[in-house]
């Protein structure tokens, strides 16, 4: 009896959010933008199917991540709810040796390795029934679908991906807007998500050359996992087209 009160305490709560939003929320239907981001913190490990705790334990940490991506958003019948589908790309990298074999015997040759994520995520999104057109706030959250590949490169080159990872996930977003001028809004925005892909990628040459040492490269498949799991910033503009 005391879960249905919270139940239907909360629903109450949630449709009169709703109805005074869409009360006091004039304004256009659609509208596009593009955006820029920045990832306080993701994390990549090297041996996600260790039978070790330890091992599969072992990551590094790739902070500070910047990125790119667009924003369409659809408000239905002018309401003070709206749908916002976005897609971004993220990139981290970081510099990482590798101790390799080569015609010398075992030498440590400089490299990279990171990832790269292309989240397309889908949310719903309340207005706050607060500020002015001029300023608003609103809350949502969504589900999200992200492609992930691991950047490794050993002395210049490149491993390739043998799997192309796909995985689900949900997300959680406050946004800001301020109408600069007409059809015209600056849109900030805290999200927060985790979502993790398994990703599985082997070097297609077994030898590389790097300042002048013919080295040898593994020829097993290189399983990793990336997780994007820090605080998302973003600061765009909006147009609203129609």
């Amino acid at each position: 009896m005391g879960r249905f009160r919270y139940i239907l305490a909360t629903s109450a709560t949630l449709l009169g959010v709703i109805s005074l939003s869409i009360a006091q929320q004039p304004g256009r239907t659609v509208a596009a933008g593009i955006r820029g981001s920045f990832t306080t913190s993701s994390k990549l490990f090297f041996n996600p199917d260790a039978a070790s705790e330890v091992l599969r334990g072992q990551f590094a940490e790739l902070d500070n991540v910047y990125g790119l991506g667009i924003e369409l958003r659809w408000r239905p019948f002018d309401s003070g709810f709206f749908l916002g589908l976005t897609t971004e790309y993220l990139s981290g990298t970081r510099d990482r040796s590798q101790v390799v074999r080569s015609t010398f015997g075992y030498v440590r040759i400089a490299g990279k390795d990171g990832y790269r994520v292309v989240p397309i995520e889908l949310s719903g999104n309340v207005y706050v029934p607060l500020g002015t057109d001029a300023v608003r706030f609103a809350v949502g959250g969504g589900i999200g679908g992200y492609f992930a590949q691991r950047l490794l490169s050993v002395g210049g080159v490149q491993a390739q991906d043998v799997t192309t990872p796909f995985s689900f996930g949900i997300h959680v977003r406050t946004t800001f807007e301020y109408r600069l001028i007409d059809r015209v809004l600056l849109s900030g925005e805290l999200r927060f998500r985790d979502p993790e892909a398994t990703t599985t990628s082997r070097f297609v040459t077994r030898q590389g050359t790097y300042q002048g040492v013919t080295f040898q490269l593994p020829d097993n498949e290189l399983r990793s996992k990336v997780s994007v799991d820090g605080m998302n910033l973003a600061l765009g503009i909006l147009v609203e087209v129609l």
